[in-house]
């Protein structure tokens, strides 16, 4: 089978088209053929669009033989996560038994990835409502670096897609570590963006104000250039910034001398697997030799975080409320337990929380006014086996334990990008995660793809 593309980086392929070595109809129907062929193991995409993607391909190769250039998405196959709304392929956010949700509609990153050229192969597999668990209809996607590895949740088809090469990138939503998860278990690169950065206009919201919709790619320089694509104010969602976004690809070369890079070997260390957080250090390491300043810094006490999931599931009710109690029996278990806490909700204790928000977005902003990134893990284990995974989103001191690096930066909104920095004892990927201060993407790019110059863990694919 044609391997035309399937694991070259999206400025690679731009090269070809431009050079007339290949097509896109060429790279489309080849990507197809690999779906049709690796999703009923993988079970990554949840719709898949020959016809539609066809289509796409014909346009944009008509375009670049004419001499009109999108940019260097033009021509590029992107996967969206079901929770992305699009005019001509249902959404159903893996809900599968309520209706299509938003049909005739594009979400605002849909439009902005047309508008760049992009090319849709179909939907991405997700778990229900975004949440920790799959549908009992949806079988969970298998992550390519191993059939018993967890493929992170809740943008697993995302993760699974992107890293056996079913697309060149794509987009996933993040409201407690859900494209840092899949990133890290499936050895890619997932950026978290500043919250307002990317508007969430269709795009079915989990918890809206903590929710944010990025890249999940196989480079820092992939993930820049879909940034690019689809970041920028929108009136269709208000709580998107006003300014203009910059050139993040520009910006890559920026480099790491004289940057300071915090890092906490207690906080990375505690209650850490210990080959993440030796190769967390190992990355620390790296950066000093690329001419940046590890500085020691102490990460600030963060309170009880777990009071931000009263924010959370107040917020989901409001996400639910069209459909839930109404349609109740078309809920899976997992999902229908959810809403019912969320529906008792405690008014007192959800504005506890914004005030314990609040002061935690103090303390982050007060540690990164003295550096302008933080090292730490992006899960407190390697990647973990299925059931392991399963356990991790269902047991509360297993769950808290689990999201302790990332949601404190759904609270806060801080952008963060996830990237490999190793493998375990069994050949399964590890993730580190860095964050930066509001709107610092440019600079985590940067870092990112720096530590992705002197090292190859991003270049890595899956056995077979």
């Amino acid at each position: 089978m044609s391997e035309t593309g399937r694991y070259w980086s999206i400025r690679r392929l731009g090269e070809a088209y431009r050079r007339g070595e290949t097509t896109p109809t060429k790279v489309t129907a080849d990507l197809l053929k690999r779906i049709t062929s690796d999703n009923d193991r993988l079970r990554a995409y949840a719709h898949v669009a020959p016809d539609g993607a066809m289509a796409q391909a014909e346009i944009a190769e008509r375009e670049l033989v004419a001499g009109f250039d999108r940019g260097p998405l033009h021509g590029v196959p992107i996967g969206l996560k079901d929770n992305c709304a699009t005019k001509d392929q249902p959404t159903r956010a893996g809900m599968p038994r309520l209706d299509p949700l938003w049909p005739g509609e594009d979400s605002t990153v849909a439009t902005r990835l047309r508008r760049a050229g992009a090319i849709f192969p179909g939907k991405l597999a997700m778990t229900e409502g975004a949440t920790g668990h799959h549908h009992p209809d949806v079988p969970p996607p298998v992550n390519p670096w191993g059939d018993g590895l967890w493929t992170g949740v809740s943008s697993s088809g995302s993760g699974a897609a992107t890293a056996a090469g079913l697309c060149q990138a794509a987009l996933g939503t993040d409201t407690a570590g859900s494209i840092r998860f899949p990133s890290a278990s499936c050895g890619l690169t997932g950026l978290k963006p500043t919250w307002g950065l990317v508007s969430q206009a269709g795009v079915f919201p989990f918890a809206y104000s903590m929710d944010h919709v990025g890249p999940m790619a196989r480079s820092a320089e992939d993930a820049a250039l879909v940034l690019a694509a689809i970041a920028g104010p929108d009136a269709a969602d208000p709580g998107t910034s006003l300014d203009a976004p910059p050139d993040y690809a520009a910006g890559l070369s920026a480099g790491m001398a004289g940057v300071a890079v915090g890092v906490d070997e207690r906080f990375i260390s505690e209650d850490v697997d210990p080959e993440v957080s030796e190769a967390v250090l190992a990355a620390a390491r790296v950066f000093a030799d690329l001419g940046a300043s590890p500085t020691p810094i102490a990460f600030p006490e963060v309170g009880e975080v777990s009071a931000g999931m009263h924010m959370l599931m107040a917020e989901v009710a409001v996400s639910h409320a069209e459909t839930y109690p109404s349609r109740a029996a078309a809920y899976g278990q997992h999902l229908r337990v959810l809403l019912e806490h969320a529906l008792k909700t405690d008014a007192r204790k959800v504005v506890m929380a914004n005030r314990a928000r609040r002061i935690l977005w103090r303390r982050l902003d007060a540690m990164l006014a003295l550096t302008p990134l933080v090292l730490l893990p992006a899960m407190a284990c390697a990647t973990p086996q299925v059931e392991e995974g399963g356990e991790m989103m269902s047991e509360p001191v297993k769950r808290n334990r689990a999201t302790r690096f990332t949601v404190l930066f759904n609270l806060t909104g801080l952008p963060t990008i996830t990237l490999p920095c190793g493998f375990d004892r069994r050949g399964a990927p590890i993730g580190m995660q860095l964050v930066g201060r509001a709107w610092g993407e440019a600079r985590l790019l940067a870092a990112a793809h720096a530590f992705q110059q002197a090292t190859d863990f991003h270049a890595r694919r899956p056995p077979g």
